[in-house]
């Protein structure tokens, strides 16, 4: 299969004569995942697809190991990884100490001999297609994403070249641009070792409810434990992951089940479930008016305004109160994206909403 390839103007780069330039970029890229290099692996060798995969899940997590140490890892044929650091800030003086250095790592990769002479002859196409960017206004870009975040928490790259028509080099550069503008505007608050931070938080939160709450500890415990294996970092990624996606499927699935093959008419169908449903109804609506009205007498005694609005997600309706409330915010102003601020109050809702919960649980035991 030929490569094929366009050609799209170089930023900035004129030759003697004042000239545009253009470079060569490949086009049909097409990306290989786990699966389909375990399946390519099990037909080549006696090693099983399941085989394959832990092979390439344990080079993974070994070669992180090591590159978090600051070694150089060689892989015959492939080539060398390396960590390469970046600095966040200017480096003004060669005397300071390293915790006085935002550094950010990065991996490098240099091809080996064997991996360069592999593909040192092949063949390429001009392709028929002329898949060059889309030319967009910077607002015409913030409309298109204050539309797409109304119905989508998160954002990729690739999603972010479908929306706006971009090649993936153009798409690099105007999240650059995104990301510079929001530097403009810092946040006045930092805060320092961040990660520290979050692994100290779920145990604090599930020790103080232990002491006050117990009866509250199993709904607290089990939410707060599931933060603690995220942010614990990559020893926990596969249990993080089984338990993010596997397990809690499962579990949603025999909890539906099981919840379903109960609900007959005869258990359902009744004044107690009525009332439950409607006193779930008037807690929802006090919660979000209770919320609204607290934000806005908050306003009327302090300098720094916050958004009504944000009151109003203070509910264990994790995420949607959020995203309602973040949509109403940019029906009014198109800029005005809260919904980072949103999710706080609606985590602390979940949070207060189990304590209250197994408060209650005691009483009523």
């Amino acid at each position: 299969m030929a490569i094929q390839f366009e050609l799209y103007k170089t930023p900035r780069a004129k030759d003697e004569e004042g000239k545009e330039m253009y470079h060569a970029r490949v086009v049909n890229f097409q990306h290989i995942d786990t699966d389909y290099l375990a399946k390519e692996i099990q037909i080549a060798t006696s090693l099983t697809e399941g085989d394959g995969k832990s092979v390439l899940e344990s080079l993974s997590h070994f070669m992180g190991d090591r590159l978090r140490e600051g070694q150089s890892v060689h892989l015959d044929g492939i080539g060398y990884f390396q960590i390469k650091l970046n600095s966040q800030e200017p480096i003004t003086s060669p005397k300071l100490k390293a915790n006085q250095i935002k550094l950010k790592a990065n991996i490098s990769f240099k091809a080996d001999v064997k991996l360069k002479k592999s593909v040192s002859v092949v063949h390429v196409e001009r392709s028929k297609l002329k898949p060059h960017s889309a030319v967009l206004s910077n607002d015409e870009i913030d409309k298109l994403l204050t539309n797409y975040f109304k119905s989508n928490p998160v954002l990729t790259r690739r999603d972010f070249q479908g929306l706006c028509g971009f090649a993936p080099t153009t798409a690099a550069r105007q999240i650059k641009r995104l990301k510079e503008e929001e530097k403009k505007y810092p946040s006045k608050t930092e805060i320092k070792n961040l990660r520290v931070l979050k692994i100290i938080f779920p145990i604090a939160v599930t020790t103080v409810v232990a002491l006050f709450v117990p009866s509250a500890v199993p709904l607290i415990g089990m939410l707060m434990f599931g933060n603690l294996v995220k942010e614990i970092g990559s020893n926990t990624f596969r249990l993080f992951d089984a338990a993010s996606n596997s397990i809690m499927n499962a579990a949603t699935i025999f909890l539906g089940l099981s919840v379903g093959a109960t609900m007959t008419a005869e258990a359902f169908l009744n004044w107690t479930t009525i009332g439950i449903v409607v006193g779930g109804f008037l807690a929802f609506a006090l919660s979000i008016t209770g919320g609204i009205c607290l934000v806005k007498l908050f306003n009327l005694f302090s300098k720094k305004k916050i958004n009504p609005l944000i009151g109003a997600t203070g509910l264990s309706a994790v995420p949607m109160a959020s995203r309602v409330a973040n949509e109403i915010a940019l029906k009014y102003d198109s800029k005005n994206h809260v919904l980072q601020y949103c999710m706080a109050s609606n985590i602390s809702g979940v949070i207060g909403s189990a304590v209250a919960a197994g408060v209650l649980i005691s009483f009523l035991a």
